[in-house]
């Protein structure tokens, strides 16, 4: 098909445009555009609540992703972690009571 067919054309139109062409319509839209930007900027105010909001949720991700029990049995005998981000546990008991046993 040559780029002279006028279905080519129809088609697929112009495909470079002057530049003067573009910023002319530019100009022309430019109060348009400048007149919606309050509407644009009263949606910025609650940015600053998205992102406490992302920190939070993030912060539960963290948590519910590396939350681990405090407490582990081992020969019978109860250990404590001494942190929350430690891998460190700490004699606290001599027996240890599975809780489907307590109720």
């Amino acid at each position: 098909m040559s780029t002279t067919d006028p279905r080519f054309t129809r088609l697929c139109g112009k495909q470079s445009r002057p530049i003067k062409y573009s910023m002319k319509e530019l100009l022309e839209k430019l109060p348009q555009i400048l007149g919606m930007m309050p509407q644009i900027i009263s949606f910025l105010k609650y940015i600053p609540i998205l992102m406490i909001l992302a920190g939070v949720g993030y912060a539960a991700y963290y948590y519910a992703q590396n939350h681990k029990d405090p407490y582990i049995c081992v020969n019978n005998q109860v250990f404590e972690q001494l942190r929350i981000d430690s891998d460190v546990y700490v004699f606290k008991g001599e027996t240890c009571v599975d809780k489907k046993h307590v109720e």
